[in-house]
Parts: C-alpha cells; structure tokens; sequence
C-alpha cells in the first residue's frame, strides 16, 4: 500500500516543470474556478506532506507566486496561513484582474458536478469560499477575504507579504540554494529571492482576440432582449466554437434571463419525470466518463427525447426566447459537440434540449476571423459574430525566460 508521502510525491510530479518549481493546471482536464481552487490547495498540501514545506514555516522559506488570479490567491492564502513568506506576481494593476468588474458572467463553483453536487450552494473549501453569482461579485467576495488573510499575517509579520501589481516576470533562474525572480515593474527591473516558484498564470492567452473578438470575460449585450426596427426584422448570431465558452454564449441569447436555476426548475417542473430523468442522466455520465465510442452522449440523450419533452414545454412558457436566428459552428461533427471529453455535461444537456427545440442550427466548417468569411463565404454584417475558440496554452510560459528543459516539462 502506497503511504501518504509517496502518495503526495506521485501527485506533485504532474506539476512539477523543475526542483522547486510548480504550475497549477495549466494542463488539467477540467477547468473551473473551484477546480482550480481545489489544485492549489492539494499543491500545497502535497508540498507539506513531502515535507518540501514544513507547518508553521519552521525553515523561513519564502515563496514566489506568478499570476493573482484565483489560483494564485489561493495558494497564497493557504502559504499565508502556515505562516510563509509570499512575494506575489500580476501582470495587470488588480487583483482577479478577468473577473473584476464583469457583470455579465454568472459562474458557478458545483459546475462540474452536475447531476449529483451542483445544487450545493457554496463551494465547500477551508477558505476563499464562494457560491453561485456574477464573476463580479464573487471577485469582490475573494479578494475582500483574500485582504482579510494577508492583514491577519501581516499583524503577526510585516514582513511576510509583499504584491507587486502591474509587474512583468521576465525570468526565473537558480541562483546556489535560492531561486531568482526579475521582474520589470513601475520601478524599473529588479530581483527577488525565493525558496519555491508556484507559476499560476491561468491557461493562456484567448485565440481570436488579436483580431477583435470580444474575450470572454469581458462585459457585452448578448443575453439582452434585442429591439427591433417595427419591421419583421430577424436578429442573427453566428457563434464560432463549441466548447463551454460557446456553449454557454448559445444559451444566454436563446435562453431569457440563462442561469442556469432556470434549467434546473424546468427539469424539476413535473418532479415525478425529473427523479427518473436524474437517474438516467448520471448512468449516461458514469458510463460516457469510463470512456465510450463516439456520439455516445448524443445517442443516449437521444434515447430520452420523450422523456425530456416537459422541459422544453416549460422553457418554451416561461423563458425561450423566439425570432433568433442562431447559427452554431464548428470543426466538429453534430453528435460530437455534447462529448463530455470537451464540454461539462450540464452544458452538454441544455445544447441537447435547445438542439431539439430546433433553436439553433449547427454547421461544421472553420471561421476566418481576419475576412470574417465561414467556409469562403463571407457573413452578412448584420449576423453578431461571437468567437470562442478557448485559449493557447503554450504561451503561458514563453514570455518568461526559463530553460527549454522547463518550458518543456
């Protein structure tokens, strides 16, 4: 039987780039905020376990954290509460710089776990705890306790926390026993010393936005009721990509109001169908998680067509939206867009359910965002073109000089 060190040991490896030197799932399946959250933690606790770090900071190591976005706090905070020395790193002038300030997002931190965990209202963790609200408010929330955790440390220690905002890394090299950060900030380029590097710089730079497409965090109209001209006018959408970040665009514009509350009271709306249809929904989970063939997803939701009527009747009452015409595209074929290997299965359902409703049509072909032309045809400019095609991760590291070794890794 594997013992609690070896244990911990097996998991730092899928983080470790290099000695003393971490990257919070970069490279994970499974991206979410709590998941996140969640990675940064078990590092923690896996460095403790191992003995790299010891409780209480009995060896006045000092850590360095790249990127203070939700991975990078809350590694921080827990470093903080074991009384460690932490230099924090962002790029931009705030903190959970993505989130701040955007309204128009609504995240959820059980969104993975959906049938069975999603209707638990918060996310359950020892600190920087969270429930269901827009990117804003819940920014806000952690960074309010965030500042909270690094007042309570610095009371007992002025010196174990120091955050250098709107400060670029520009490389990161071992220097003896210690590990140096240069980084360029408001003061001209300088160095610091740390014992262990946490590179928690998020997955990467958005594809299409050097082109003008709206990122994903940023506030715009979609989900807003469009006014027409008095005219028959039909409004339309094209959406390139159909990952969650396109999944999701498609339900906030068909979809009144889309939280996703909202498919939930539609699924319980006949309780007596919706215990059954649970159960259904978690077998074809279960099954399509041990991996399947494709267009598994798409065959078994298939299969309960009738038994998910009474939700679209609901949805067609109370929160549809009509006279859209909304076009989904994407490389992929029809049956693969509701793979639970790209997409979260709650996402995966509602694509079905709308799929059925006949309230978007779906093309496969790839976008040219430069001509704005989709399979060498160039869209009408009346069409809203909305761009997901999810992020490059390979640029998270290339702007810090690092060895090639680590960069590999």
């Amino acid at each position: 039987m594997i013992d609690e060190k070896t244990s911990a040991r097996i998991y730092l490896e899928q983080f470790e780039i290099a000695p003393n030197k971490y990257i919070i799932g970069v490279f994970e399946p499974g991206i979410s905020i709590k998941k996140q959250q969640v990675r940064a933690i078990n590092i923690f606790e896996a460095l403790t376990k191992c003995e790299i770090l010891n409780h209480n900071n009995e060896s006045n190591i000092s850590i360095g954290i790249i990127g203070a976005g939700i991975a990078g706090i809350t590694f921080a905070s827990a470093a903080l509460k074991s009384n460690y020395q932490v230099h924090l790193f962002e790029r931009q002038p705030s903190l959970l710089h993505l989130q701040e300030l955007c309204y128009t997002r609504r995240i959820y931190p059980h969104i993975t776990e959906w049938p069975e965990g999603f209707k638990t209202p918060y996310s359950e963790l020892p600190f920087l705890a969270w429930k269901p609200d827009s990117a804003h408010n819940v920014s806000t929330r952690l960074i309010k306790e965030y500042k909270y955790i690094v007042g309570q440390s610095k009371f007992k220690d002025s010196n174990c926390y120091k955050e250098y905002l709107s400060s670029k890394v520009e490389s990161i090299y071992d220097d003896d026993e210690k590990v140096k950060i240069v980084y360029s900030g408001q003061f001209g380029q300088k160095t610091v010393d740390v014992d262990l590097i946490i590179i928690a710089t998020g997955y990467g730079v958005e594809r299409g936005t050097e082109h003008g497409a709206v990122p994903y965090w940023r506030n715009e109209a979609i989900d807003q009721t469009y006014i027409s001209n008095g005219t028959d006018q039909k409004f339309s959408f094209f959406i390139s990509g159909t990952g969650d970040g396109g999944l999701i665009d498609l339900f906030r514009i068909a979809i009144k109001d889309f939280k996703y509350e909202v498919i939930l009271d539609a699924i319980d709306s006949v309780p007596e169908k919706a215990k059954d249809l649970y159960n259904e929904l978690i077998k074809i989970h279960d099954e399509a998680s041990r991996g399947t063939v494709a267009n598994y997803v798409y065959k078994q939701f298939d299969k309960l067509k009738n038994d998910i009527a009474y939700i679209l009747d609901y949805l067609n009452k109370h929160n549809l939206r009509r006279g859209y015409d909304i076009q989904l595209t994407g490389e992929k074929n029809l049956g693969d867009i509701f793979d639970i290997r790209y997409v979260t299965y709650i996402n995966s359902f509602i694509a079905y359910l709308l799929h059925c409703g006949g309230y978007y049509s779906y093309k496969v072909g790839r976008y040219n965002l430069e001509k704005r032309e989709f399979d060498g045809k160039i869209l009408p400019k009346d069409v809203q073109v909305i761009i997901r095609h999810g992020t490059d991760v390979s640029v998270v590291l290339q702007e810090i000089q690092m060895s090639e070794n680590e960069k590999n890794v």
